[in-house]
């Protein structure tokens, strides 16, 4: 999806800060209820803000969300771990300009982590794939992270 529609989709978003949690069930969609839009963006940039999502994926399935990344943001942090033991994730970043982050470096055996200092303000997508295991879904947990600037 073009960085332009993203960037839309969360803009549509934003007058739904506390909206329901969304029902992304389907297919390449397992049962996942998920908050529609980053809380992070209405908060000052003085506040530091962390986001977790938690979903479970099949071999060959995707996940995906979106989350804002406030204007002056110092640093992004993402990651994503899963418990299971002969499974294996691989993790993507999106940027709101269409720069696609990943696959990345293991940090363990069961988690992935991109880290970048000064990023692009706006809507973010972070996609998750199921690569490797039994059948079954693999359940994982992915955590942003975003510093404010120091002033």
């Amino acid at each position: 999806r073009p960085a332009a529609a993203w960037r839309a989709a969360a803009e549509g978003a934003a007058g739904s800060e506390g909206a329901e949690a969304e029902d992304r069930s389907g297919p390449g969609h397992p049962p996942a209820f998920l908050p529609t839009i980053s809380r992070c963006a209405a908060f000052p940039i003085s506040v530091s803000c962390e986001r977790s999502f938690s979903s479970r994926v099949a071999v060959e399935e995707w996940w995906s969300d979106l989350f804002t990344v406030p204007k002056g943001a110092k640093e992004l942090a993402v990651n994503l771990d899963w418990p299971a033991q002969g499974r294996a994730l691989e993790m993507y970043l999106v940027s709101p300009t269409g720069i696609q982050h990943g696959p990345f470096e293991e940090t363990a055996s069961l988690s992935r982590r991109f880290q970048t200092a000064k990023p692009e303000a706006g809507p973010w997508r972070v996609s998750v794939q199921g690569t490797n295991g039994p059948p079954g879904y693999i359940e994982f947990k992915t955590t942003v992270a975003i510093t404010p600037a120091r002033r």
